[in-house]
């Protein structure tokens, strides 16, 4: 499968990945007159909708060249339009045109980029006619179970919205009101009897060091005045790497 795409006279490799595709961050720099500097510049400041790695482990039965050895950084269909943005050259627009009205279509309607060579070899090679239907299949197969995981890990994707860091540390009375918000019914205390069945916390509330470790809790102690002098308290809080920990597992053990 012909994965270089010629834009007047420039060379952009092109590919679909797991539903997505995929163009070479280099390329697509040349053909926006932007510096390689730039692009890396560009690549560093873009999140993982924007901007990907690919490895050669990820491609290893598709038709793509060899990767480097740690890997290459890919654009995105919106990382590309970032990259068009930067570039002040007047064929940005053509060239954001010719993305958007030819190449990504032809991929998503065929599987691959349908170039005059490509159609003309279909025509005349079984052979390569079969590989291409072969290859077409395996990309819509990939592409529903890329769908199919999104979907089924939608809820959890959106409660992670909700805990932004591991720095954002709750009480459990809290976390049993984020998770009556999820669906998953369960009070404070009946929480602590769950995380103590399932030998996440001791018998005193307190997490086990490796949970500690681990990131999900934080112990805090506090100081207070009695008749009998000062006494010191201990106290569990959640952080947010802990919250979708603990709302994962709960998902499970209750099939929500």
């Amino acid at each position: 499968m012909n994965n270089i795409k010629m834009f007047e006279g420039h060379k952009v490799e092109v590919f679909e990945l797991n539903g997505r595709v995929l163009f070479n961050s280099k390329h697509v720099g040349k053909c926006l007159d932007l510096s390689e500097s730039a692009v890396r510049n560009y690549l560093a400041q873009m999140n993982q909708k924007q901007a990907i790695i690919v490895k050669n482990s990820d491609v290893r039965d598709k038709d793509i060249r060899k990767l480097n050895n740690a890997g290459e950084k890919f654009l995105t269909e919106s990382g590309v339009y970032k990259l068009v943005f930067k570039s002040r050259k007047p064929s940005a627009e053509r060239f954001s045109d010719w993305v958007a009205d030819e190449v990504l279509p032809s991929i998503r309607k065929h599987g691959a980029y349908m170039t005059q060579e490509t159609l003309e070899k279909a025509l005349t090679s079984p052979d390569f006619l079969i590989q291409l239907a072969t290859k077409l299949k395996e990309e819509q197969e990939a592409r529903k179970q890329a769908e199919f995981k999104l979907e089924e890990q939608e809820p959890l994707v959106a409660f992670a919205n909700k805990v932004s860091d591991s720095s954002n540390l709750i009480d459990m009375g809290k976390l049993a009101k984020l998770l009556n918000d999820e669906h998953i019914k369960i009070g404070r205390n009946k929480l602590f009897q769950w995380l103590r069945e399932q030998k996440i916390l001791m018998k005193s509330n307190i997490p086990y060091q490796r949970y500690i470790d681990s990131g999900y809790f934080q112990v805090k102690e506090s100081t207070f005045k009695t008749p009998y002098g000062e006494k010191t308290a201990q106290t569990t809080y959640v952080t947010g790497k802990g919250q979708i920990y603990i709302t994962e597992k709960l998902r499970k053990c209750y099939s929500i």
